[in-house]
């Protein structure tokens, strides 16, 4: 009894290792190659959203660059994009959609310069000058390659009579 029991136990872990081996691994191969699938795709979708911008509506721009967000929604560089349609929309409103774009933008690439800068210049656009002459400061201090447009965009603003 006790062998055809060892018998019909070993036969189980052979099954399941002929089963559960290569279902684990075919899990584990899809997790990566789907993932950097996404990631192909959202670039592959930039790259046509960036070349339409100009010849398209903002609007139309906007949705092209939400798309890549539906692939890939940690794509700095298309919150950015929508962050600069936004403004140059110009309306309260949209100054507030390019806020919010900016600071995704800002979130996921804290070191890109160019987000930066225009945070300082929606913070211009805004009204809210001393802010957006912090920020240049701070841009001065901090990034080197946008030294000297940070330092004119400081000049630019009113000053405060006192």
């Amino acid at each position: 009894m006790s062998y055809t029991r060892d018998r019909q136990v070993h036969q189980l872990r052979e099954w399941m290792g002929i089963f559960i081996s290569p279902m684990l691994c075919l899990l584990f191969s899809f997790t990566t190659p789907i993932s950097a699938g996404l990631k192909l795709v959202a670039e592959t979708l930039y790259e046509s959203a960036l070349e339409q911008v100009g010849s398209v509506t903002v609007e139309e721009s906007v949705r092209a660059f939400r798309e890549v967000l539906k692939a890939d929604r940690d794509h700095a560089l298309a919150h950015y994009e929508i962050a600069m349609l936004y403004m140059s929309l110009d309306t309260p409103v949209d100054r507030q959609s390019a806020r919010n774009a900016l600071d995704e933008a800002i979130r996921l690439e804290p070191r890109n310069g160019d987000c930066q800068m225009a945070l300082g210049e929606l913070l211009g656009k805004q009204g809210l000058w001393p802010n957006a002459e912090g920020h240049y400061e701070k841009i001065y201090e901090n990034f080197p390659e946008h030294r000297a447009q940070a330092a004119y965009m400081v000049g630019f603003f009113p000053c405060e009579l006192s």
